[in-house]
């Protein structure tokens, strides 16, 4: 749209399936548009389908010309949540992963479900470097930041105890789950936050300002664990 909200172009991406949670940036004068796509090849999609459900990154240019699209993901269920540019200037992509070995996924998960976040070439949609992150049951993942020194912040859930990746035992049915990593993905420390119910991530987001990590998500814990602000329902937002 221009700036009086009139329509300039507009334009369906998609394949016979359903396509959902839809996030975008747009780098070098290009829109890289990420998603779920449970699609077989058809419609605008030319990529492979490996899945259930994959991450779908579709490039188009300015004025809405699709360039190329791939996927990533594992014979099960990979589903995403954020897209963002990391200080390399390449594309950070991330979701949550079902999948083992398989597709173009070359990590096992833990438990149910993993943190699966990739970097990713902005020119042809090649991975450079993805991790699998997870404890021994499910974790959901949210949203990245980034800090001045390229390290990586992963903002999502869990509801474990300490495994495997996860040296913080948490305080209830599932915690907000932070997990630091330089930017050859190697982790460097994680911590949970939450009180004795149950917070709830992937609705939420996080962002780095002034040096300091902000996140949000839902909470339904009352005032223990390292939670401090009482409940005031079923869900509040935390």
């Amino acid at each position: 749209t221009n700036a009086v909200d009139e329509i300039l172009w507009d334009k369906t991406i998609g394949g016979t399936e359903r396509e959902r949670s839809a996030k975008a940036v747009i780098l070098a004068n290009k829109l890289y548009i990420l998603c779920t796509s449970g699609s077989p090849i058809s419609g605008t999609r030319t990529a492979n389908h490996y899945g259930l459900d994959d991450y779908w990154l579709v490039c188009i240019d300015m004025e809405g010309n699709q360039l190329w699209d791939i996927s990533y993901g594992g014979d099960n269920y990979d589903q995403t949540t954020d897209i963002k540019i990391n200080p390399a200037g390449n594309l950070m992509i991330g979701g949550t992963s079902s999948s083992n070995i398989s597709g173009n996924k070359t990590d096992l998960i833990g438990g149910e479900a993993d943190f699966w976040v990739l970097e990713i070439n902005p020119i042809d949609g090649s991975i450079l470097q993805q991790k699998s992150i997870g404890s021994n049951t499910i974790d959901s993942f949210a949203a990245f930041s980034f800090d001045t020194e390229g390290n990586i912040y992963l903002f999502g859930d869990s509801g474990s105890n300490i495994e495997k990746d996860k040296t913080d035992p948490g305080y209830g049915d599932a915690d907000f789950w932070i997990v630091k990593m330089d930017s050859d993905f190697n982790i460097i420390t994680d911590k949970c936050f939450g009180g004795s119910s149950y917070e709830n991530a992937p609705i939420g987001t996080s962002f780095i300002y002034e040096n300091y990590l902000y996140f949000a998500g839902g909470s339904g814990s009352d005032d223990d664990g390292n939670k401090t602000t009482i409940s005031l329902g079923i869900m509040d937002v935390w």
